[in-house]
């Protein structure tokens, strides 16, 4: 089951993403695919109101229900030098609307950029069930709209699909083939710490700096030289 997260309530239709309908008519032209198969992501900016263990958790788990079902690896990373699939946040239309958007593989394996949306409130949408529809497009799926038939991939947030559909999985399988062994499970990687930041300036005689340091996760903290007393 995915991470929990209070669903939306919402009276109009949530649409999952902006993805551009060029990229969207490349995929169903089974252009879209990546020829590397053990592709490496990273989170790149925080969401507002989710813990970052919480971001994680969600990519983590929405990564492993396609590693489950095609033979594609997925493995963190913490230098986006390092990484197929770089996940950001932007503002995008506002709470409601659009909640994210990701770009599809070209089939060249350059390089690619998902951003969630950074007005939504991620305290009453599922986190995870938008990255489930998201790593969809990240792997090479576009919309799919079928009348009648339940996917995850539908372009419409329906927080009642809790994984992936019988529909979502054929598709998958189409361009990648049956995953014939269990999904690689990768090392564990202790991220460095940032460094100290440079301490301002401009500290006039008689002021003290107060340093506050932010745990981010373990092993990461954030430094804030900049709150002077």
């Amino acid at each position: 089951m995915p991470p929990s997260a209070p669903g939306a309530a919402a009276s109009e239709p949530i649409f999952f993403c902006a993805t551009p309908p060029s990229e969207l008519a490349r995929a169903r032209g089974g252009q879209s695919r990546w020829h590397n198969r053990s592709l490496a992501w990273c989170v790149v900016d925080r969401l507002q109101g989710v813990s970052l263990a919480a971001q994680t958790e969600a990519y983590a788990w929405a990564f492993a229900q396609w590693s489950g079902v095609v033979p594609l690896d997925f493995r963190q990373v913490f230098d986006a030098r390092e990484a197929d699939i770089l996940l950001n946040t932007r503002a995008v239309d506002g709470a409601g609307g659009t909640l994210a958007m990701m770009q599809l593989p070209p089939g060249n394996d350059q390089q690619l950029r998902g951003w969630f949306d950074l007005q939504e409130d991620w305290r009453r949408i599922a986190l995870s069930l938008v990255a489930l529809h998201e790593f969809g497009h990240a792997i090479g799926l576009d919309h799919d709209d079928s009348r009648g038939v339940e996917s995850v991939m539908d372009s419409r947030y329906n927080e009642r699909l809790k994984t992936l559909q019988a529909r979502d999985v054929a598709r998958a399988q189409h361009l990648y083939g049956v995953r014939q062994s269990p999904p690689a499970v990768p090392p564990p990687i202790t991220p460095a710490p940032l460094p100290p930041a440079a301490p301002p300036t401009d500290v006039r005689p008689g002021q003290v700096m107060l340093t506050i340091s932010v745990p981010l996760a373990p092993g990461i903290y954030s430094l804030d030289p900049r709150k002077l007393i």
